[in-house]
């Protein structure tokens, strides 16, 4: 299994544990959605937290919302999930770089970024580079910018 989203550690590190619901307000057309999650402190010192980190937790939770909404979505559309040297080619593709310059970076023979590229190609469902990147960013394979 691989590393927890950085949301999760996030959390986790704040002392949340489990049972404990955080609404989040509408966000730009998104629609109302929550987190469970909970801590083992008292209902006193949860509702500290909250108070002091509020604006991070929602912020924290909307972004866990989106990735667990990528995941759906991808598993709802038959695609299968990347590697990870498929999610980082597929990642400096979408930031701008040339294969040939992904291939420098990456410490690869070209013809192995290639393969990468069209085996995400082929698991994302897509027919050309911009549609793999564009499934990519939708199922929060890769991420914008």
């Amino acid at each position: 299994m691989e590393d927890p989203p950085e949301a999760l550690r996030d959390i986790r590190a704040m002392g949340v544990v489990s049972g404990m619901l955080v609404p989040l307000p509408p966000l730009s057309g998104c629609p109302v959605a929550g987190l469970i999650a909970g801590s083992e402190q008292t209902f006193e010192k949860t509702s500290g937290m909250l108070e002091r980190d509020c604006r991070r937790l929602v912020a924290l939770t909307h972004l866990f919302h989106a990735r667990a909404s990528g995941e759906l979505m991808r598993r709802r559309d038959g695609a299968a999930a990347l590697t990870p040297r498929e999610r980082d080619s597929l990642q400096m593709i979408a930031r701008g770089e040339r294969v040939a310059s992904v291939a420098h970076q990456l410490g690869l023979a070209e013809a192995t970024i290639e393969l990468h590229l069209r085996n995400a190609r082929r698991k994302l469902g897509a027919r050309s580079l911009p549609e793999a990147v564009a499934r990519g960013l939708l199922y929060r394979q890769i991420e914008p910018g």
